[in-house]
């Protein structure tokens, strides 16, 4: 571990950390190896994890119950949060490339058989490959790990998350989804697999 203060401090609000008054009990570790930590209030998540989380390595610990003394049973949650935190900090490995260029894949159950095959094609020609789900935050994820400078070139080979933007599904990738490639001048293929898929909310009323 380098560059960790004696009394971490919680990130700023944002889509990839959590405020306390969202009531969670987190560990961050982030690329540069800093930790940020917070117990606090929670019941039940009352909305849905993804805009907490975000494309981060953020993993939120529900405390079941509110925080208002303690009890044998908040007294295990706390104490197995405590653990798991201590435990990922003893166990971080920092990210070490393998100097192979990266190409970055999308991916969907239904693009599963064409991404497979083009990834055992890209992996015998000596290139690294990532996959990512395209479940909005994995094509989000895709493109801010290409602005972080890890991605060589990517294979957009399903779009998915385009139309759960244009129709308001769970696999929103976003307004800006596609242009990142474009805007850093890195080669990318984009092949119109799963266009017609959308995975829409559960309705309520």
């Amino acid at each position: 571990m380098t560059g960790v203060p004696a009394n971490p401090t919680v990130g700023s609000a944002s889509l990839d950390r959590c405020e306390q008054g969202q009531g969670v009990i987190y560990a961050k570790i982030s690329p540069g190896g800093k930790v940020s930590e917070i117990g606090n209030q929670f019941s039940a998540f009352t909305t849905e994890q993804q805009p907490l989380i975000g494309n981060s390595d953020l993993i939120l610990m529900p405390s079941i119950m509110d925080v208002g003394g303690l009890n044998p049973l908040l007294e295990m949650v706390l104490s197995n949060a405590a653990g798991a935190i201590t435990g990922m900090v003893k166990a971080y490995q920092p990210y070490r490339p393998s100097g192979r260029k990266v190409i970055c894949f999308t991916m969907y159950g239904t693009t599963t058989p064409g991404v497979s095959r083009t990834v055992t094609e890209m992996n015998q020609a000596g290139y690294e490959t990532w996959i990512f789900h395209a479940s909005g935050t994995g094509g989000q994820t895709m493109e801010k790990l290409m602005r972080m400078g890890y991605v060589t070139a990517v294979m957009d080979l399903t779009l998915a998350e385009i139309g759960a933007h244009l129709l308001g599904g769970l696999h929103d990738g976003g307004p800006h989804r596609l242009e990142t490639a474009g805007e850093l001048g890195l080669p990318q293929v984009i092949v119109p697999g799963a266009a017609d898929s959308d995975y829409l909310r559960v309705r309520r009323d």
